[in-house]
């Protein structure tokens, strides 16, 4: 009997797991298909953990975020602000240069624009799930301090209400579920950590 309901334990538990990880791939493939392509991520990085490094850090990306968000501002979708960050990334590198030293930094920035891999990070009400997003990324000095990070586009660094970032996001081409998910963060960030939890198998799985 005691081998019996032990094996009906473990037979209800790998039925979750199963259960659990096919919901999960459904889950993150929405995410792949409406999330990651529709949206720019901002991440700025401080030089050190001073507090001087830090306040900089702030500072700059303050001013970088009201530069950016003029630019991109007219751009109807995802690719138009791509191209308008890629063909002006050389100004804003040097915008973000010049801001350093006013500022009173030492005027070493490295701008760059590309793909890059995010944990699960909450922002505001709002929480991300881990994956590669496009991200224009500004490196202060040696780029060893903590980060700042937030989405550029659709523009939510100016930490909007949950509805209107919801809106935000479904006219930049995010599903109504993933939008959803990423703005109603109390219900769905215990998922996302799963999901990247089982990511992370995976991936040390096919090493």
């Amino acid at each position: 009997k005691k081998s019996t309901v032990v094996y009906l334990l473990l037979s209800l538990c790998l039925s979750g797991i199963f259960t659990f990880c096919f919901f999960s791939a459904r889950m993150q493939r929405e995410w792949d298909n409406t999330l990651y392509p529709n949206v720019i991520r901002l991440h700025v990085v401080a030089s050190d953990n001073d507090k001087v490094s830090q306040e900089l850090k702030y500072a700059v990306k303050d001013r970088v975020v009201d530069y950016v968000a003029a630019l991109t501002r007219y751009c109807r979708n995802e690719t138009e602000a791509e191209h308008v960050l890629t063909e002006h990334l050389c100004d804003i590198d040097a915008f973000a240069k010049a801001q350093s030293v006013k500022l009173g930094g030492d005027g070493k920035v490295k701008t760059s624009f590309g793909e890059e891999y995010y944990t699960v990070r909450t922002f505001c009400n709002m929480t991300f799930p881990g994956g590669k997003y496009k991200s224009l990324r500004i490196m202060l000095g040696e780029a060893k301090g903590k980060n700042w990070w937030c989405v550029l586009y659709p523009n939510l660094c100016d930490a909007v209400a949950t509805d209107e970032a919801e809106t935000r996001l479904k006219n930049a081409g995010v599903s109504d579920d993933s939008a959803e998910a990423v703005c109603r963060s109390k219900d769905y960030a215990v998922c996302f950590y799963f999901l990247e939890l089982l990511e992370n198998l995976t991936d040390s799985a096919k090493s």
